[in-house]
């Protein structure tokens, strides 16, 4: 288990460091994200280990000043404003039941579920005009193979908590294919203090389709949010913005609406089988009244929101999201899932 795990933290680093070079030999200036979700992370106190127990991403992102656009044969008119951001994520999430020392199969709750994928992200963001547009490229995996078990296992020793015992019911293996369109757009009138972002997102492929309308307000001392994603949590990049050495402190709350088609983390997807699954001391196939392919198991409208703060000096920054979500499975349960990340300006 811990040979892969350390063979999945060497690739990880051979990818950022291939980035980091690229990006230096660019002179570009690039952003370093590490990203992670929990639900123990609560801002109540009150932590869980269930439903989307976590999920761990690293982002490696950098500001395209050329002519030249991300694509061969594609030019930026040489007096467009565009920022352009482009990036390269690799992601592991993990969904687990309530109860992780129950070694059986249980239909009414999460099933356990891992995926892992890398990101390929390419963000437009239009400061004379207010408005963005956004697209993300999943690639990777679902099941065993996303190392799931591996990861949480080894996290949970680490920290001497509840070894979970359930992972031979986890759904099987399946692709991960997935891209993700987001566009938003400004509402309130241009205020270095107050911002009202109206926005939407198109999920299509393997793994999750869907759409989510989210409106977004941020309040404090900020740089203009079309001034481009690295902007928002830095100074070393300020787009229309002239004070480079300002702090930034503000809130984000976002709520959202999720209507949700089908999501390969929480029945059988697309091109998965039935479970493999653990009734009395033996493994078999999901009995044929459980169907994890049917739509009727999940809730198709979930209603979310976001809230938290983002701090940022220098080239450093962090950020806490507390989301809270109702159920996404029928007759489970509604949950909260915290967000810490940190970002560095490399």
């Amino acid at each position: 288990m811990e040979k892969h795990l350390v063979h999945l933290l060497f690739l990880q680093l051979c990818i950022v460091g291939y980035l980091f070079t690229y990006a230096q030999a660019e002179k570009e200036i690039s952003l370093f994200r590490i990203y992670e979700d929990n639900d123990f992370f609560n801002i109540r106190g009150k932590g869980t280990d269930k439903a989307y127990s976590g999920g761990t991403r690293l982002d490696f992102f950098y500001n395209q000043k050329s002519k030249h656009s991300l694509f061969p044969g594609i030019l930026k008119p040489k007096h467009d404003t565009t920022i352009i951001i482009a990036g390269w994520g690799f992601m592991q999430t993990i969904f687990t039941p309530n109860d992780i020392r129950d070694p059986y199969f249980q239909p009414n709750d999460y099933f356990y579920s891992g995926a892992l994928f890398i990101i390929r992200s390419l963000y437009y963001y239009h400061p004379k005009h207010h408005y963005s547009f956004q697209t993300e490229l999943q690639l990777g995996i679902r099941g065993p193979a996303a190392l799931g078990k591996q990861a949480q296992t080894f996290i949970h020793r680490m920290i001497h908590y509840t070894i979970p015992m359930g992972w031979d019911n986890q759904l099987q293996n399946a692709p991960v294919i997935n891209a993700n369109f987001t566009f938003e757009k400004q509402v309130t009138p241009v205020n270095k203090n107050f911002e009202l972002i109206a926005g939407g997102k198109v999920y299509l492929g393997t793994l999750c389709n869907g759409l989510t309308f989210s409106p977004q307000i941020r309040y404090g001392f900020m740089k203009p949010y079309f001034d481009g994603f690295i902007s928002q949590f830095s100074n070393a990049f300020c787009g229309s913005y002239k004070k480079k050495n300002r702090m930034q402190v503000y809130i984000i709350i976002k709520p959202e609406l999720q209507l949700v088609f089908n999501n390969a983390l929480l029945e059988g997807g697309l091109f998965a089988k039935k479970p493999i699954v653990k009734f009395d001391n033996r493994l078999s196939v999901i009995p044929p009244s459980i169907n994890t392919n049917s739509a009727r198991n999940i809730r198709n409208c979930v209603y979310a929101i976001n809230y938290g703060a983002v701090i940022s000096s220098g080239k450093f920054a962090l950020s806490f999201i507390q989301n809270t979500s109702t159920e996404m499975r029928k007759g489970t349960y509604s949950h909260e899932v915290g967000n810490i990340s940190l970002y560095f300006i490399l």
